[in-house]
């Protein structure tokens, strides 16, 4: 797989393009001179993808499931665990 642009050979890492080409149109569009939609219109570059990873949900519970682990290991840790009775 290669870079969109004609003259480029390079792996794409975004948008169809190598980091070189990206950044160069990225810089285009930071200054106003073009447009991401004017750019794929043209076919300079591919869509942007989204993000595929973990849906906010799995993450809050993954976090939490984090979060209750470490308390119960905090909680074998204390001293008065350890205590024999009287």
């Amino acid at each position: 797989m290669e870079c969109l642009t004609n003259w480029c050979y390079c792996k794409p890492i975004a948008r169809g393009l190598c980091k070189t080409c990206y950044y160069r149109l990225l810089r285009q569009v930071q200054r106003g001179t073009a447009k991401w939609g004017d750019l794929i219109a043209s076919g300079n570059c591919k869509p942007a993808r989204r993000y595929k990873g973990l849906t906010s949900a799995v993450r809050r519970e993954n976090t939490l499931k984090t979060i209750l682990r470490k308390k119960s290991l905090a909680d074998y840790a204390t001293p008065q665990r350890y205590l024999l009775p009287d």
